[in-house]
Order: C-alpha cells, then sequence, then structure tokens
C-alpha cells in the first residue's frame, strides 16, 4: 500500500518523503508549492479491511459546495473492501480555471465495481469538499498548520484552494511541512460576473425545490458596463447550522433571531462595501422587486455586519416581498405551484441557503422551499 501525499498542478518546488516498510508508515511523496494548487492523491493500490478500518475509524463522507447532502462513503466507495483498489485526488476543472475537482475512484475486482465523483469546488468556499474523518481525542483537529504539533505522525490533507476549511485526517503519517501561499479571508477573493452566474446556475439545477429565480441582471447597456462588467465579484455568502446535512436556514427562524447555532455567526460580511446593498428577488410570475438593507453596525463598535445579523436582515426582506405580493395576481404566464401569500408559500415555507452579488450594489437571495411544503405539492 502506498500514499502519495500533495502533487503541485504544475511545476513542483520541492519534495518531502519518508521510507515506506511492512509495519512502518507508508511512503509520503509531498510537492511544495506557493499560491498554487495541489492535487492529492492518497492509498493507491489493493489493502484490507483490516488495513482501511485501522486507517478510517469514521465514517468518511465527501461535502459538496451548493448542494443539499453531503455524499456518504457508502455512495463512494465499494462495500466489501477484499482486494478492493481506490484513489482520490484533486485535479483541475475543465470548465472552469477559477475552480478545481475532486475526484473519488473505486473498483473492486470480483464484482469489477467502479464509482467516480467529480466535486466542483471554487476558491475560498466555506464549503470545500473534501474527504473528512471526524477528530478523535486522540486526534485533534487543527486549522492553522497542515500538521498537528502535538503529534507529528498525525496530519490533515486540507483542499487545495481553502486551506483552512475541509480536510482529511490519516493516521500513522511521518513528520512532513507544506507550506501554502497567503490567502485572502473566505468569502472575500474576488470573482467575475461569468463565475457568479455559473454558481447561481449550478445551485439552480443542484438544490431539491429551490425557487426558480432568474439572477438579476441591469437592462441598460451603460449600467451592465458600470455595475457588472468593470467590478469583481465577492463569492457567495451560505447560511448553514450545526450539525446541518445541508446549507440552508428557516426564514422564519432567522427573522426572529433564532440562530445560535448558525455556523460561523460572527463572521464579518460586506467587508468593503458601502453604508448599504438592494436586496433583489426575482420571483417567478412576479414583478421584480428589491429593497435595501444597511451594511454595517452603528449600535456598538462600528464596523461590518456579521453573517448572523445579515441573515435577519435579508429574512426581513424576505418577509416583506411576501407581505407586497400577498394578494396580487401572478403573471399570466405564471405556474400557480409559485404563489406566495394567501393559498400559497408563506415565510415558514422558505429556507435560505445563501446570498448572491448579482451586481454592483445589490445582492440576491438563493432560496429553497422547506421540505415539509414540496411533499405536499
Amino acid at each position: 500500500m502506498s500514499f502519495n501525499g500533495f502533487e503541485e498542478l504544475g511545476t513542483g518546488v520541492g519534495t518531502s518523503s519518508a521510507a515506506h516498510s511492512s509495519g512502518s508508515p507508508p511512503e509520503y511523496d509531498i510537492a511544495l508549492e506557493g499560491e498554487r494548487a495541489y492535487s492529492l492523491h492518497p492509498l493507491q493500490g489493493g489493502h484490507s479491511q483490516e488495513e482501511f478500518d485501522h486507517l478510517y475509524h469514521h465514517d468518511p463522507a465527501i461535502q459538496q459546495p451548493y448542494h443539499p447532502a453531503p455524499v456518504s462513503a457508502s455512495q463512494v466507495y465499494p462495500q466489501s473492501w477484499s482486494d478492493a483498489s481506490w484513489n482520490h485526488h484533486w485535479g483541475q476543472y475543465p470548465h472552469s480555471p477559477a475552480a478545481h475537482r475532486f475526484d473519488a475512484r473505486a473498483s473492486h475486482r470480483q464484482n469489477n465495481l467502479t464509482v467516480q465523483t467529480g466535486i466542483l469546488m471554487y476558491p475560498g468556499s466555506m464549503r470545500s469538499p473534501g474527504l473528512e474523518e471526524s477528530p478523535s481525542a486522540s486526534l485533534p483537529p487543527s486549522s492553522s498548520t497542515l500538521v498537528d504539533a502535538t503529534d507529528p505522525f498525525r496530519a490533515k490533507f486540507q483542499s487545495p484552494i481553502s486551506p483552512s476549511s475541509t480536510q482529511i485526517y490519516v493516521s500513522a503519517m511521518s513528520p512532513m511541512v507544506i507550506e501554502a501561499g497567503p490567502t485572502q479571508p473566505l468569502e472575500t477573493q474576488p470573482i467575475t460576473h461569468q463565475d457568479q452566474s455559473r454558481i447561481w446556475k449550478e445551485g439552480q439545477q443542484r438544490i431539491p425545490g429551490v425557487v426558480p429565480q432568474k439572477m438579476y441582471r441591469p437592462q441598460a447597456a451603460n449600467d451592465k458596463k458600470r455595475y457588472i462588467d468593470e467590478i469583481r465579484f465577492d463569492l457567495p455568502i451560505t447560511f448553514r447550522m450545526t450539525g446541518a446535512s445541508e446549507d440552508g436556514i428557516s426564514v422564519r427562524e432567522a427573522l426572529v433571531g433564532h440562530l445560535g447555532e448558525l455556523v460561523n455567526k460572527d463572521d464579518e460580511v460586506f467587508i468593503n462595501c458601502g453604508p448599504s446593498v438592494s436586496i433583489r428577488i426575482n420571483w417567478p410570475g412576479y414583478d421584480a422587486w428589491s429593497k435595501q438593507i444597511p451594511t454595517k453596525n452603528w449600535k456598538s463598535q462600528p464596523g461590518p455586519i456579521t453573517r448572523q445579523k445579515l441573515a435577519k436582515q435579508v429574512a426581513r426582506r424576505i418577509e416583506e416581498f411576501i407581505k407586497a405580493m400577498y394578494d396580487k395576481e401572478m403573471d399570466e404566464d405564471g405556474q400557480p405551484q409559485w404563489k406566495v401569500g394567501s393559498y400559497g408559500i408563506q415565510l415558514h415555507d422558505l429556507i435560505l441557503v445563501s446570498l448572491h452579488q448579482v451586481s454592483k450594489g445589490s445582492w440576491q437571495p438563493q432560496l429553497r422551499l422547506h421540505p415539509s411544503y414540496r411533499r405536499g405539492l
């Protein structure tokens, strides 16, 4: 059994390896690089069920950005591990230079089972995909280094572009150091309007029960140039509760402030924005709607608002939108299942998944229906 660690997606700067023999730690080849990404190639070759159980004491899962639920190990790997081989790695996503893809492949010689999953990851994503084990008392988590200083024979493999997010824990490792270049804070790395549009469309296609909104864009040519073409966009701001299997928070719960379990609730958002932004909703069957929210906190120490405060502000605007459309007739081509208000979708039926910058000074929420409402359709 061998283990190839990080392989730089270009010319390697340097390598570090440890010898491998029976009963000793497996071999690791590490390519060091600065600001560029890495490719991870773990555990290639045959291994037994006992060896697998020794390495992985917890059920690993692959997390996907903008996807409702992680993929469990049983969906990715063969159920029987005798005489099995497997491989997963980071690789460049061919359709977008701004992203990388996590590939997991597994095969079993007896039944010729082969499974492959390609998962898209954007730079700095809060939900960067990766293979992850639950940390235990003997395997403490660490967000600042690839090697745990308290136990140099245990380390974690982090996602290639977001070095402080999702990781893979592996036991029985040799001491090593992997240097990563400086990165901007999560959700502040700029992307193009084309990237933002792609992310929005992928969410529209992937999220169950998503409200089919068209992404806002200015109509006038001059406005398009000023508010879209000449700016860089922030990555989407996601919302998830601790322990949840998917992104999204109840709009009603956010409105009343029940956000104690919101992941990264105290993170500052809209760091480089003006004093306010417009929240835009393009609900199917209704006229486009928008209203502003403040982006600064003036009550205590002046500064950007937090993710928790933002969730409540957006929930308030969604409530105002539903009230404004409550008794209005839908457009002639509107579909009845998307009617809001009386005998239709109400505030408690909605889940806020993420917030996307759609132009200079404008943001649009990605919304989905609560599972209980979808079951009634």
